[in-house]
């Protein structure tokens, strides 16, 4: 990861202009060159593309180590529910995927890292659908379980009706004793 070098002109920029100039690259998701012409024109700061890139790619992590830092702040003090835990499992897997997006858009010859979210992000795919297909076998399982239940119970229903027909055919009623 390249450094902001301290004579940078990035680094001349007032808070607010950083904020506009992060809100062209992050929020508008402009370009670097058009980006570039912007702060010409704007800022009056004649840089580098590759300024620009060093600038971007240092103001991005400083934001995902910002994100970080928020994210175990808020994870602090809460009770974590298992549809917490799959959201943060998901928020989790988007911030891996948003990584290996921009490692591979800027630092493409890090293959080994690439290679490693790549596969990451594949494992986190099969396990969800590995659950996905026992949780539908469970259900299935339920099911036939239920059914196979309320078959038992009206082969009992019908026996007991077939048992109390035949008490009624080998034991006719008897006729009341006259005095």
């Amino acid at each position: 990861m390249s450094k902001l070098r301290s004579d940078s002109k990035w680094n001349e920029l007032t808070p607010e202009q950083r904020e506009l100039l992060d809100g062209w690259l992050f929020v508008e998701r402009l370009g670097y060159r058009e980006t570039q012409e912007r702060a010409k024109k704007e800022f009056g700061i004649e840089a580098s593309l590759t300024s620009l890139y060093r600038y971007y790619q240092h103001t991005s992590l400083e934001r995902l180590q910002k994100d970080d830092v928020e994210l175990s702040a808020a994870r602090d003090g809460i009770e974590v529910t298992a549809a917490d835990v799959e959201r943060w499992r998901r928020m989790a897997l988007r911030l891996v995927g948003t990584r290996l997006v921009r490692l591979a858009a800027h630092e493409p010859d890090n293959v080994r890292d690439v290679e490693r979210l790549t596969q990451l992000l594949l494992d986190s795919e099969r396990k969800e659908l590995q659950a996905r297909r026992l949780a539908l076998e469970l259900r299935r399982e339920e099911s036939d379980m239920a059914r196979q239940k309320e078959q038992e119970r009206k082969k009992a229903e019908r026996l007991k009706e077939w048992q109390a027909m035949m008490a009624d055919l080998t034991n006719p009623p008897r006729k009341p004793r006259e005095p």
